[in-house]
């Protein structure tokens, strides 16, 4: 006695159909799951950059005592992280919307606020923040949500791979 053979399972592919059947082919992924998989390129690509902006603090303030060092220098060592900050949640932005087949703006804008909050929340949990935290989060969550939206908007208007 042979008992009926089963059918066959399929992992989820991306740029599958939404809503296609188990037979022929996976179902794509949800939008809002988007939100969390923008994560990884985002902070993928601001590691190195942040690195690379550090870097160039350091080789600008090398022999400087950090007491002499004026407000135009702190602001734009600041700028310069802020940039590198930008440009990752803009790449992360575009790949959510051009790999993700419903994915929106909104997800990538969404994305980019996450991300900088959690990067927030790792600097006010080791007191790098100081009494500038609350006004601080506003402006990066903004910062993060408008670099997403940016980068996403720009993946939408990219040319998708051939499926």
């Amino acid at each position: 006695m042979s008992a009926a053979p089963r059918p066959r399972r399929h992992l989820p592919v991306l740029g599958s159909e939404r809503g296609a059947d188990p037979e022929g082919g996976a179902r794509a992924m949800s939008p809002g799951r988007w939100v969390l998989v923008g994560l990884l390129p985002t902070y993928l690509v601001w590691v190195p950059l942040a690195g690379l902006a550090a870097s160039l603090s350091r080789r600008l303030l090398r022999g400087t005592d950090p007491a002499q060092v004026g407000l135009g220098l702190q602001l734009s060592l600041a700028l310069a992280q802020v940039l590198a900050f930008s440009l990752a949640a803009m790449a992360g932005g575009f790949v959510i919307t051009w790999l993700g087949q419903d994915a929106k703006v909104r997800h990538s804008a969404r994305s980019g606020a996450l991300a900088a909050t959690l990067a927030w929340a790792l600097a006010w949990l080791r007191g790098d923040l100081g009494a500038l935290a609350l006004p601080l989060l506003l402006v990066v969550v903004l910062v993060g949500a408008g670099a997403g939206a940016v980068g996403g908007w720009r993946g939408l208007r990219s040319p998708r791979q051939p499926t």
